[in-house]
């Protein structure tokens, strides 16, 4: 059963209507996008991501994820706002402000790379990378403020992970770096401190994760990882880690950490509370300790894009409890 509703009889020419539908054996176990493909041609993947994100689709009253496997019998409840015009994508979507003194020396401290078509940062902890709820400040907002121009979002970092994090600056850059990202060309290092000890100095975490939210379908995640030292600080025995995702899942290092027992120091949402709190008292910084410190590129987009080296970003001072 599909139904479509809209609030008013006046023009809903850009209002957002409402459609929903009840799932059935010819869609049973397909994936969402592919349902909404085959409905709604005009969306395109990033407008169905982006409604996602923005819980304007739910598969029976619950967020859900583009790729999540719809049941028989499930109810999905749509919002469709509709996509400018050509003419409007090509006029100006919003207006950029002008860069503060505070965003102007916020760029020249975290900037680790830059040139025509990609610039670098290094992310600190607490910073969201884009808008969302409840967010006054992210970085895409300062770095457009200093560029003047909108940038293209190529991959992601939690607010409160720090490290790496790379936007293109044209269209052509962000193609690049999106099918290799999507393609595992690049390779992103990580170092966390943990509590407790992982089970060997060198391994592999394998250990299937929900795609997208926890209502997501489990797909396969793998985590290799090498354990640097560990060392017990009064009654709290901390372990500095190494990590490398060969898989891409939503908080994928976090909870792989969680599922060996050995959490992320600080870790608010996957970590051991009690310990965090204890840390704290003992004078560590309050903060997620997982770090973005390497990014190793291919050769050809080295070249495609002009960078000369793999780019990494100093690990904070606040790492060094050993």
């Amino acid at each position: 059963m599909d139904t479509n509703d809209t609030s008013s009889n006046k023009d809903t020419s850009k209002r957002p209507t409402q459609h929903t539908h009840t799932i059935d054996d010819n869609f049973h176990n397909a994936r969402l996008d592919r349902f909404l493909k085959h409905h709604y041609p005009e969306l395109s993947h990033c407008h169905i991501h982006k409604m996602c994100r923005n819980k304007d689709i739910r598969v029976n009253n619950q967020r859900t994820s583009f790729n999540a496997h719809l049941q028989k019998g499930d109810s999905l409840r749509i919002y469709i706002i509709p996509q400018p015009t050509r003419a409007e994508k090509r006029s100006p979507q919003r207006k950029i402000s002008p860069p503060t003194k505070e965003d102007l020396a916020f760029v020249k401290k975290h900037t680790l790379f830059e040139n025509d078509h990609v610039i670098a940062i290094n992310k600190p902890t607490g910073l969201p990378t884009q808008d969302g709820t409840n967010v006054q400040t992210f970085l895409l907002q300062i770095l457009e403020r200093t560029q003047g121009t909108p940038l293209h979002i190529v991959h992601r970092l939690d607010k409160e992970t720090s490290g790496i994090i790379l936007f293109a600056k044209t269209r052509s850059a962000a193609q690049i770096l999106a099918k290799s990202f999507h393609d595992k060309e690049i390779q992103k290092e990580y170092v966390a401190i943990v509590n407790g000890k992982l089970p060997h100095r060198t391994g592999t975490i394998k250990q299937s994760l929900h795609a997208g939210d926890s209502q997501g379908p489990l797909r396969p995640a793998e985590t290799s990882y090498h354990q640097i030292h560990t060392e017990k600080q009064r009654d709290i025995t901390l372990s500095k880690v190494l990590l490398q995702p060969i898989t891409g899942r939503k908080h994928q290092i976090r909870l792989h950490l969680r599922h060996m027992k050995t959490p992320v120091l600080g870790d608010e949402k996957y970590g051991n509370w009690a310990t965090n709190e204890k840390a704290v008292r003992y004078g560590v910084k309050k903060r997620l300790f997982l770090h973005a410190w390497k990014m190793t590129l291919p050769k050809a987009i080295k070249s495609a894009l002009q960078v000369k080296e793999d780019l990494e970003a100093p690990v904070p001072e606040s790492f060094n409890l050993f």
